[in-house]
């Protein structure tokens, strides 16, 4: 058993590791801070790129699907059809909206998705009925 009046090397050591001093705890959050704080632009700007990949890939998909039809029907089908028959994704229906224009005769079209996000972080994205994808800042 230890006492504290005992001045052994034993009990020193017992007694100077109990834990942590309140500074070496806030030097530690301090330099937690500053990694996370420079890590996060980064990741926001990743998430971001994500995104709009996976934009992108919805709108092919929508193409493909578009060809399709123009294929087995004769003419392009409306959004509302398009949608019924490829749902986008969740993360991309949250961030985007949806548009087309399709010409009176259903023989070319142009599907549209623009960002609900009001920083300018996401770009507009739009893709015809030749393939021709325009990506543009939503100003």
């Amino acid at each position: 058993m230890l006492r504290l009046s005992d001045n052994s090397e034993e009990s020193r050591k017992v007694l100077n590791t109990r834990g942590f001093s309140l500074i070496e705890l806030l030097v530690t959050m301090a330099v937690v801070g500053i990694l996370a704080s420079l890590a996060y632009p980064s990741f926001q700007g990743q998430s971001t790129s994500s995104l709009m990949i996976e934009a992108r890939l919805e709108l092919e998909s929508w193409a493909a699907i578009q060809e399709q039809q123009r294929l087995s029907k004769g003419r392009y089908i409306a959004l509302p059809k398009l949608q019924s028959l490829a749902p986008l994704s969740p993360r991309v229906r949250r961030s985007f909206a949806a548009q087309q224009m399709l010409s009176e005769d259903g023989l070319s079209f142009r599907l549209t998705l623009d960002p609900h996000d009001p920083t300018g972080a996401l770009q507009s994205l739009s893709l015809n009925n030749w393939g021709r994808l325009q990506t543009s800042f939503s100003w």
